[in-house]
């Protein structure tokens, strides 16, 4: 939604005109011309001034969400490839796959993945010793 209508726009650069670019001097002249109104920040005069001439247009259009455009064919092969080598690294997949590397890792960050947070556990399996079980255990019957 527009903050001022394009009248109001229209009297904001008319004072910032009559002021010669002073927008101090073009909200004063604002003020004592418009007295019922909501008087704008000083910074309001010289952003509308600048969007005008650079645009054409007097309202402040805000910009878009950059949609990311979803090709779920690209994405599974971003996932795949993490699948096959955690230990891979954005930039390589980027390569073999012919993408950005931005691309990549948007990807991965929408499928909660931590490529560079790789580290590799060791683990217990069925039939290894535990030492620390074992001293916990006989520590508490040597105290019994």
């Amino acid at each position: 939604m527009a903050a001022y209508s394009n009248i109001k726009y229209v009297n904001i650069l008319f004072m910032y005109g009559k002021a010669d670019g002073n927008a101090a001097a073009a909200q004063r002249l604002y003020r004592e011309r418009f007295p019922e109104r909501r008087v704008p920040h000083v910074t309001v005069f010289g952003n509308t001034y600048r969007r005008m001439s650079e645009t054409g247009n007097l309202n402040h259009v805000e910009p878009r969400a950059n949609n990311r455009q979803h090709h779920p064919e690209i994405d599974e092969q971003i996932l795949n490839a993490f699948d096959a080598d955690p230990t891979t690294s954005t930039r390589k997949i980027a390569r073999q796959l012919n993408l950005s590397i931005w691309k990549v890792w948007s990807v991965l960050h929408v499928e909660r993945r931590h490529p560079f947070h790789y580290t590799p556990v060791q683990g217990l399996e069925e039939g290894d010793p535990h030492p620390d079980i074992e001293n916990c255990v006989s520590e508490s019957l040597q105290a019994d």
